[in-house]
Protein backbone atom coordinates (compact mmCIF):
# COMPACT_ATOMS: atom_id res chain seq x y z
CA UNK A 1 0.00 0.00 0.00
CA UNK A 2 2.95 2.66 0.61
CA UNK A 3 4.05 1.84 -2.92
CA UNK A 4 0.80 3.51 -3.91
CA UNK A 5 1.64 6.39 -1.57
CA UNK A 6 4.00 8.25 -4.52
CA UNK A 7 4.18 11.83 -3.92
CA UNK A 8 4.30 14.07 -6.57
CA UNK A 9 8.19 14.10 -6.96
CA UNK A 10 8.04 11.09 -8.57
CA UNK A 11 6.92 12.95 -12.25
CA UNK A 12 10.38 14.36 -12.33
CA UNK A 13 12.09 11.01 -11.60
CA UNK A 14 9.52 8.65 -14.16
CA UNK A 15 8.86 11.39 -17.03
CA UNK A 16 9.78 10.09 -20.67
CA UNK A 17 8.44 10.95 -23.85
CA UNK A 18 7.62 8.68 -25.93
CA UNK A 19 8.27 8.50 -29.96
CA UNK A 20 5.27 9.49 -32.66
CA UNK A 21 3.69 6.97 -35.07
CA UNK A 22 5.05 9.37 -37.59
CA UNK A 23 2.57 11.70 -37.46
CA UNK A 24 4.43 13.82 -35.01
CA UNK A 25 2.16 12.73 -31.98
CA UNK A 26 3.88 13.07 -28.80
CA UNK A 27 2.70 11.02 -25.64
CA UNK A 28 4.23 11.94 -22.51
CA UNK A 29 3.68 9.00 -19.93
CA UNK A 30 4.55 9.94 -16.37
CA UNK A 31 3.92 7.06 -13.25
CA UNK A 32 2.75 9.15 -10.23
CA UNK A 33 -0.10 8.69 -7.51
CA UNK A 34 -2.67 10.21 -9.21
CA UNK A 35 -4.79 11.02 -5.60
CA UNK A 36 -2.43 13.59 -5.03
CA UNK A 37 -3.56 17.23 -6.20
CA UNK A 38 -0.40 18.94 -6.00
CA UNK A 39 1.15 16.01 -8.38
CA UNK A 40 -1.64 17.01 -11.29
CA UNK A 41 -0.75 20.40 -10.88
CA UNK A 42 2.84 19.68 -11.67
CA UNK A 43 2.09 17.29 -14.16
CA UNK A 44 -0.16 19.82 -16.22
CA UNK A 45 2.32 21.92 -16.05
CA UNK A 46 4.83 19.98 -17.66
CA UNK A 47 2.50 18.96 -20.20
CA UNK A 48 1.55 22.44 -21.16
CA UNK A 49 5.60 23.29 -21.14
CA UNK A 50 6.61 20.30 -23.28
CA UNK A 51 3.71 20.22 -26.06
CA UNK A 52 2.28 23.97 -25.22
CA UNK A 53 -1.46 22.66 -25.19
CA UNK A 54 -3.46 18.87 -24.50
CA UNK A 55 -5.41 18.02 -27.37
CA UNK A 56 -6.63 14.48 -25.70
CA UNK A 57 -6.81 12.87 -22.16
CA UNK A 58 -6.84 9.52 -21.74
CA UNK A 59 -8.09 8.23 -18.08
CA UNK A 60 -6.69 4.56 -17.75
CA UNK A 61 -5.73 4.55 -13.80
CA UNK A 62 -7.01 2.45 -11.86
CA UNK A 63 -6.66 -0.14 -9.45
CA UNK A 64 -8.88 -2.51 -7.68
CA UNK A 65 -7.39 -3.56 -3.97
CA UNK A 66 -7.14 -6.58 -2.06
CA UNK A 67 -9.51 -9.01 -2.44
CA UNK A 68 -11.43 -8.73 1.30
CA UNK A 69 -14.80 -9.46 3.08
CA UNK A 70 -16.93 -6.13 3.76
CA UNK A 71 -16.47 -7.10 7.62
CA UNK A 72 -12.64 -7.06 6.90
CA UNK A 73 -12.49 -3.92 4.89
CA UNK A 74 -10.61 -0.94 6.79
CA UNK A 75 -11.14 2.94 5.60
CA UNK A 76 -8.12 2.86 4.42
CA UNK A 77 -8.55 -0.03 2.30
CA UNK A 78 -11.88 1.91 0.83
CA UNK A 79 -10.36 5.52 0.86
CA UNK A 80 -7.13 4.04 -0.98
CA UNK A 81 -9.85 2.81 -4.02
CA UNK A 82 -12.22 5.53 -3.97
CA UNK A 83 -8.94 8.20 -3.96
CA UNK A 84 -7.13 6.87 -6.97
CA UNK A 85 -9.87 5.55 -8.97
CA UNK A 86 -12.60 8.07 -8.18
CA UNK A 87 -10.92 11.34 -7.08
CA UNK A 88 -8.03 10.64 -9.19
CA UNK A 89 -9.69 10.74 -12.20
CA UNK A 90 -11.81 13.72 -11.48
CA UNK A 91 -8.39 15.64 -10.77
CA UNK A 92 -7.12 14.59 -14.04
CA UNK A 93 -9.89 15.59 -16.35
CA UNK A 94 -10.44 19.12 -13.91
CA UNK A 95 -6.81 20.15 -14.85
CA UNK A 96 -6.78 18.66 -18.18
CA UNK A 97 -10.30 20.27 -19.45
CA UNK A 98 -8.94 23.61 -18.05
CA UNK A 99 -6.15 23.90 -20.44
CA UNK A 100 -8.11 22.19 -23.38
CA UNK A 101 -10.99 24.94 -23.11
CA UNK A 102 -8.14 27.88 -22.58
CA UNK A 103 -6.43 26.45 -25.53
CA UNK A 104 -9.29 25.56 -28.00
CA UNK A 105 -8.22 26.37 -31.35
CA UNK A 106 -11.48 27.30 -32.28
CA UNK A 107 -14.73 26.76 -31.33
CA UNK A 108 -15.84 23.69 -32.27
CA UNK A 109 -13.55 22.41 -28.98
CA UNK A 110 -11.35 20.30 -30.72
CA UNK A 111 -10.21 18.18 -27.71
CA UNK A 112 -11.39 15.08 -26.48
CA UNK A 113 -11.55 12.90 -23.41
CA UNK A 114 -11.40 9.34 -23.21
CA UNK A 115 -12.53 7.75 -19.74
CA UNK A 116 -11.45 3.89 -19.22
CA UNK A 117 -13.75 2.11 -16.79
CA UNK A 118 -14.63 -1.79 -16.43
CA UNK A 119 -17.76 -4.11 -16.45
CA UNK A 120 -17.78 -4.49 -12.77
CA UNK A 121 -19.23 -1.17 -12.92
CA UNK A 122 -22.25 -2.75 -13.46
CA UNK A 123 -21.42 -6.47 -12.85
CA UNK A 124 -19.71 -6.35 -9.09
CA UNK A 125 -16.41 -8.26 -8.56
CA UNK A 126 -16.97 -10.26 -5.32
CA UNK A 127 -14.93 -9.24 -2.18
CA UNK A 128 -13.98 -6.28 -3.98
CA UNK A 129 -16.61 -3.61 -2.45
CA UNK A 130 -15.15 -0.11 -2.58
CA UNK A 131 -13.91 -1.18 -6.53
CA UNK A 132 -17.95 -1.34 -8.23
CA UNK A 133 -18.65 2.68 -6.92
CA UNK A 134 -15.22 3.96 -7.69
CA UNK A 135 -15.78 2.87 -11.23
CA UNK A 136 -19.09 3.54 -12.00
CA UNK A 137 -18.85 6.94 -10.22
CA UNK A 138 -18.45 8.50 -13.61
CA UNK A 139 -21.25 6.78 -15.45
CA UNK A 140 -23.60 9.55 -13.70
Amino acid sequence: MQEMKKTYKTFEVFSKIIGSNGKNVKVLQVAGDISEEKAFLLLIEEIVKRFGRIDVLVDNAGVSGESKKISEITSEDWDQIIDINLKGAFLCTREALKHMILNSTNTKNNYSIIKISSVHESIPQPDALPYTPSKGGWRC
